[in-house]
């Protein structure tokens, strides 16, 4: 074609053409249509994109065959490597069931052998005796003949007790052998056992097998209990309820998180976890215990962040400076240490704020921490003394719950007695950080006892800090630098301790504050490491709230509701935090 062409294109022969040359070769008179290049380009676009359309939905079909044919096979050969075992398990039985009966009949042999093997040794025994018996007759006889005297015969023919016992022997002369060949009588049992086996054992096929299954996550956060649903289809679209369904989820730390799953009789199946920390959790599917490597997905578990946050840096009523501790009444009533303003505030669940003076005329006087007694409704405090940079704390404070002064009682041993509880009997725990003791006192604050010294074996301490009660009145306390929580009876006496020095799951870094809960967990502020951990009451590690969407830092004190809240004391950020953990 020459440049310059006017181009068309003839539709009767789907051709570029030139409009000034169709006189040539696509003349009107032979129906050629022509129509302008860029119509029939955008016609060709439409379609291409209809035809792309059609080829990504036969892709997206046939990923969902190649999925529903890998999960088939998976799961073909986790049914096959079920029934292989169960065969093997059936037949190992009968094995059993056989050697068994081959003992009994070997047992059965061998008691008839030793009854019949009895008898015919006695009586050869006997038989043996007599022919003893005979040998000393005949000598006898034989020493009379040798003689040939008279009366030595006659006394030898004559002699009763020769004919008695050749008598005796004579009447009993037959053998009781009676039946004696044993032998085994088999009655064809190889025929019978081989038709039996013949009839026992089928491979079935015609039940259907997972093959899709489609997983549904809800929205995780650590320390909350959630749930993810299957659902179980065969290849054709069956729901396939009452199968042997479960699921395997390990979290990131690489742990394997316990979870249950119930079959809701639909094809769907409900599994139910607790995750003990933020992160993709990978979750497979088990068909008959075993996984399934292509039903795969990864679960993302959010940081458990604070649902409400109360105060903010400042000093007047309802703001903090550098809280330290709190505690929370049997009414919700939460008495939180504002350490910073030397005063207490209480937070009332309608949103009233009091405030509790602790430093009353003296300036340099405040507290560290509170305990609440519920027999008394009295707030138990620590009053600590700073000045130029040195503080100490030797004396305890007693006031009602609206703050009215009761009476106080002090013990000059004490150097530093920051942190205060009080157990079931009324009786005032108080940990001494510098001292590495712990001090035992009346509810009118005579010393009951006193126990501990510095080191890292049991019962032994660096820095105790916070002090809760537990179980039994057991006294549970953070041991700061030794880096974890111990528990002692209510004499003092170690029981075991709650974590070691480190970053994982369960580990402590100059732990600080400590609670139970109303089901006997134990939460530990995990100072150093900025978080919270839940244990069991033996220690067992249950989760962590990490609080990435809201850092703490350096946080406290902390308490827990009976609605499964626990709220901390966020001492550099000058609030405290609350959050749901269960």
């Amino acid at each position: 074609m020459k440049e310059n062409h006017n181009l068309s294109v003839s539709r009767t022969c789907t051709m570029m053409v030139c409009r000034d040359c169709i006189v040539l070769a696509h003349p009107a008179s032979d129906c050629h249509e022509l129509q302008e290049l860029h119509e029939v380009k955008a016609e060709y676009l439409i379609s291409l994109e209809q035809f792309r359309i059609k080829v990504d939905a036969t892709i997206r079909e046939k990923q969902s065959y190649l999925s529903c044919l890998r999960t088939e096979l998976d799961t073909m050969e986790i049914a096959s490597e079920v029934a292989t075992q169960d065969i093997d398990k059936s037949f190992n039985g009968l094995v059993e069931v056989v050697n068994t009966r081959r003992q009994q009949v070997k047992d059965l042999l061998k008691e008839t052998y030793e009854t019949r093997h009895r008898s015919v040794s006695e009586q050869l025994v006997e038989t043996d005796n007599q022919m003893h018996t005979l040998q000393a007759i005949r000598d006898k006889l034989d020493e009379a003949t040798s003689k040939g005297q008279l009366h030595d015969l006659v006394n030898a023919v004559s002699d009763r007790e020769i004919h008695d016992t050749l008598a005796s022997m004579t009447d009993n002369d037959q053998l009781k052998l009676g039946d004696n060949y044993l032998f085994y009588e088999a009655k064809d049992v190889e025929k019978q056992l081989q038709k039996f086996m013949t009839a026992i054992g089928e491979i079935n096929d015609l039940s259907l097998l997972p093959s899709r299954i489609l997983i549904d996550a809800n929205e995780a956060v650590a320390s909350l209990r959630t749930t993810i649903t299957m659902q179980v289809l065969a290849h054709n679209g069956e729901e396939l309820p009452k199968f042997p369904m479960s699921m395997d989820i390990i979290d990131p730390a690489g742990d394997e998180i316990s979870c249950t799953t119930e079959d809701n009789n639909d094809g769907t199946y409900t599994v139910r976890f607790t995750p003990q920390i933020a992160g993709n959790h990978l979750c497979t599917v088990k068909f008959l215990n075993y996984k399934i490597t292509s039903a795969c997905v990864s679960t993302a578990v959010r940081s458990n962040d604070p649902v409400n946050t109360l105060g903010s840096m400042g000093k007047e009523v309802g703001k903090l400076m550098y809280p330290c501790s709190l505690k929370i009444d049997e009414e919700g009533t939460i008495y939180i240490v504002d350490e910073g303003n030397q005063r207490i505030q209480k937070f009332t669940k309608d949103g009233d704020v009091e405030v509790i003076s602790v430093a009353g005329v003296n300036k340099n006087a405040r507290t560290f921490d509170c305990a609440i007694d519920p027999e008394t409704d009295e707030l138990i405090c620590s009053k600590v003394m700073v000045e130029q940079r040195k503080a100490w704390a030797d004396t305890i404070q007693i006031y009602s719950l609206d703050g009215t002064p009761k009476h106080q009682f002090t013990n000059s041993d004490m150097k530093k007695a920051l942190y205060v509880s009080v157990n079931s009997l009324q009786e005032i725990i108080v940990p001494d950080y510098h001292l590495n003791m712990v001090f035992i006192y009346s509810h009118e604050g005579e010393l009951i006892k006193s126990f501990g010294q510095h080191g890292s074996g049991p019962g032994e301490f660096k820095e105790p800090a916070f002090v809760c009660i537990g179980k039994n009145d057991d006294i549970i306390i953070s041991d700061c630098r030794n880096s974890r929580v111990q528990v002692l009876n209510k004499n003092g006496e170690f029981k075991y301790q709650i974590g070691k020095k480190g970053t994982g799951k369960g580990q402590l870094q100059g732990p600080s504050g400590v609670a139970i809960d109303k089901f006997g967990q134990i939460l530990v502020t995990d100072r150093v490491n900025n978080r919270i951990q839940v244990y069991t009451y033996t220690g067992e590690f249950v989760s962590c709230i990490e609080s990435s969407g809201s850092k703490l830092s350096d946080p406290r004190g902390l308490a827990v509701s009976t609605d499964g809240h626990v709220y901390v004391a966020d001492q550099k950020n000058h609030c405290v935090k609350q959050y749901r953990y269960m």
